[in-house]
């Protein structure tokens, strides 16, 4: 009776594992600065850099290519990329710039070989958000116009949509929840909202007013932005925008500069930028009602992160730095629905069977003990394969459309 007492508590323990974050460096094989991130699927990935860089990956971000950019004008004004964002592994959109009103955007179908240029009418676009191929939003600013935002819909652009001042500011930041309700932002401290797909953009004021250069929805009620700021870089709004607040349990010591947010399939939210101590990258990650937040320091200062798939996220920065997350916080506070899952044979040789009776299973993905993924199972859960795997113990997450849990599995 004791044996198998102990043995609960250890597979309960098991159960709940949390694994701190870490970053490793991966190699680039450049030392140009690189400026934005984004992963078209678990494997493919780009980055985008100075002096008309782009790097691609096949193998997940393991190993990071030069790729060629043909079509791509760039020119003595417009000589960087300043934003990646694909789709999938063929489908994606790049922006160059770095000038003063100026900036053009491209579009790819064939995984990044070729680029044809987007017919926008926007004078120095500074981001876009693409909903697919033909749906899109560009933000940015008109030539001595202020902030302005243009549509795509059915493949073609609408000239100079919404106008949202008549300064020299820029729109910085961009994202939407669903296909009718969005944000954007950027100079001055002014969030601008849009219900209705838009159409129409109201405007809040903020507890600043410097430029503000990132927003990311966690739900629709809860926003996080990144102020260009040495203090209060990192607000939090809890009532759809409607105010803003200094997000305190992000804060630290080391006053980080943010640049750059993604979020996880889990609702984690990771923000990189630099430290106000000398020329150091930082990494600030967490997920809502935590007490604290974890934040760990690199060798340069980042600028754009992204996520390849669920947890694993990437960033990049000065001097052809990318680091990856090594290690992934498994929050396993919600497992309703999943107490009743049969796991089968455990110890497992080759074959393994998952099935769970109150809801079904979307997803199972296989961990070591050092928080590496081992393998992502999307169907078949009743025919697993892990002959591959070596002998050991390992961490099952098996995720349903509203939770997740984490067991135990030894491999023999």
């Amino acid at each position: 009776m004791m044996k198998k007492y102990i043995l609960s508590i250890f597979i309960a323990s098991i159960s709940s594992i949390s694994f701190a974050q870490e970053w490793e460096s991966v190699p680039s094989g450049t030392e140009l600065r690189l400026n934005s991130i984004s992963f078209g699927s678990s494997l493919v990935g780009f980055i985008g850099g100075n002096d008309s860089l782009l790097l691609k990956t096949t193998d997940g971000g393991d190993t990071w290519i030069q790729q060629a950019t043909n079509g791509v004008d760039f020119n003595i004004s417009l000589t960087d990329i300043v934003q990646v964002d694909f789709l999938d592994e063929n489908i994606g959109f790049l922006t160059i710039g770095t000038t003063l009103y100026g900036g053009q955007i491209y579009k790819t179908v064939d995984g990044g070989a070729n680029w044809d240029l987007e017919s926008t009418w926007m004078c120095s676009p500074v981001r876009t958000f693409n909903f697919d191929e033909n749906t899109s939003f560009v933000i940015g600013s008109a030539c001595f116009g202020g902030k302005v935002i243009d549509k795509k819909e059915n493949g073609s652009w609408g000239v100079n949509t919404t106008y949202l001042s008549w300064a020299n500011d820029y729109l910085r930041a961009i994202d939407f929840y669903d296909d009718v309700y969005g944000m954007v932002a950027g100079d001055g401290g002014t969030v601008h909202r849009t219900f209705d797909g838009g159409m129409h953009w109201d405007t809040v004021e903020t507890f600043t007013d410097e430029s503000i250069l990132a927003l990311k929805f966690v739900n629709d009620s809860t926003i996080y932005g990144i102020v260009d700021s040495l203090l209060n870089s990192f607000m939090i709004s809890t009532d759809s925008g409607a105010t803003w607040a200094s997000h305190n349990s992000s804060l630290t010591f080391f006053y980080p500069k943010l640049k750059a947010l993604a979020l996880t399939e889990y609702g984690e939210v990771i923000a990189v930028g630099k430290t106000d101590l000398g020329n150091e990258g930082f990494l600030l990650w967490g997920k809502e009602g935590a007490t604290f937040w974890n934040h760990e320091t690199v060798d340069y200062p980042l600028h754009g992160v992204a996520i390849a798939e669920d947890s694993i996220a990437f960033a990049v920065g000065d001097s052809g730095l990318i680091v990856r997350n090594t290690k992934l916080d498994l929050d396993l506070m919600e497992n309703d629905g999943l107490e009743e899952i049969s796991i089968y044979p455990n110890p497992v040789s080759d074959v393994l069977s998952i099935r769970n009776e109150k809801a079904e299973i979307e997803k199972v993905q296989v961990f070591n003990m050092q928080g590496k993924l081992m393998r992502t199972i999307d169907s078949n859960f009743d025919q697993i394969d892990l002959s591959e795997l070596g002998t050991g113990i390992y961490c099952l997450t098996i995720s349903t459309k509203k939770n997740r849990a984490v067991h135990k599995l030894i491999k023999r």
